[in-house]
């Protein structure tokens, strides 16, 4: 039988899982922008982008375009260059790290935080329990 810890974790895996798919059927119905490059230049706007969420990570419109291009490879069944954009990912894990830890400090902000992400795991659950 597994225990709470691992369903925990099964859950926020599926979680994550059902985010991405669902970032990529929003990138479809929006009409897959990158469908027709050849894969090394969406590979390129996966770089790109991740150098752009390096650079700026609170910025909104650089994470959408890294899920763009992420999506669009998954699509086709290639993984992201991520050796080749590892420095570049680093900078932008360190920099979402800090903001994180800046917001879980201020504790008016950790509860508005986690009560959306108590929304969010609760109506994913009842998703997951209404789809078996």
């Amino acid at each position: 039988m597994a225990s709470e810890k691992d369903k925990a974790e099964d859950m926020a895996t599926g979680f994550l899982q059902s985010q991405k798919v669902n970032w990529t059927a929003n990138y479809i119905a929006r009409g897959q922008k990158f469908g027709a490059m050849p894969q090394g230049q969406v590979e390129g706007e996966w770089l790109a982008s991740m150098k752009a969420m390096g650079d700026d990570p609170l910025n909104k419109a650089n994470r959408d375009w890294n899920s763009d291009a992420e999506s669009e490879l998954s699509l086709r069944g290639i993984e992201p260059p991520i050796a080749a954009g590892k420095d570049d990912m680093d900078r932008f894990l360190v920099a979402s790290r800090k903001r994180v830890e800046d917001l879980m400090a201020d504790p008016v902000e950790r509860a508005r935080v986690e009560k959306l992400l108590i929304e969010d795991l609760k109506a994913f659950g009842e998703q997951s329990d209404n789809s078996n």
